[in-house]
């Protein structure tokens, strides 16, 4: 089964497993990342998270995890982690999910593969995402309101505003990254996104 971390509560500290809510009775996000075309543990080792509410370095909450079996506590792909609504309401943010070659140098090496989407809650509900670490994405620059994502064979940009509605729901003990979940799926079609900073007007 794929592992769960610990869920975010969006501006405030770490306190469930993800996935743990049920709708009607909790507003959250689970987020599952996946890594395609990379092996690991020869070419990534850790996967870096990290939600941005704002343009300042106190706006981003991150955490990494390792994924090589080589480390103690190493998570299993997919990964999800959940994210619980405290005072963010419906207001944008940030995901950003990258690959690495080397657990504890992430800051160092630099990503070997990045994927980001703007997402939203859905209020009183739990929905889900998934972003994944394509190899054929790799080096593709789509530009500030776009990221690369797979579409069946070939990776292409895609926006990164989501659109929540479209974002599937997702209960205790699902599976992460299944079909649908995917921004080829839930991206929202001929949008233009704006970056969070300018949402926000700062």
């Amino acid at each position: 089964m794929a592992a769960v971390l610990r869920g975010t509560t969006l501006l405030a500290a770490l306190v469930c497993l993800g996935g743990c809510g049920e709708p009607g009775s909790i507003t959250e996000l689970v987020v599952g990342a996946d890594v395609l075309g990379l092996e690991v543990p020869e070419e990534v080792e850790s996967l870096r998270f990290e939600v941005v509410t704002g343009p300042r370095r106190a706006d981003i909450q991150q955490i990494v995890v390792p994924v090589s079996p080589r480390q103690r506590f190493a998570a299993s792909l997919p990964v999800s982690w959940g994210l619980w609504e405290q005072d963010q309401g419906d207001a944008p943010f940030e995901v950003v999910v990258s690959a690495f070659a080397y657990l504890g140098q992430e800051d160092r090496d630099g990503p070997i593969v990045t994927q980001r989407a703007q997402l939203r809650f859905v209020m009183g509900e739990v929905r889900h995402v998934c972003l994944v670490l394509d190899a054929s994405c790799a080096g593709m620059d789509c530009g500030a309101g776009a990221t690369c994502a797979l579409d069946g064979a070939s990776p292409r940009c895609v926006p990164i505003c989501v659109d929540a509605e479209l974002m599937p729901s997702f209960r205790r003990n699902d599976e992460p990254c299944t079909a649908g979940s995917g921004l080829v799926d839930v991206a929202r079609t001929g949008a233009s996104c704006a970056p969070l900073w300018a949402a926000d007007g700062g």
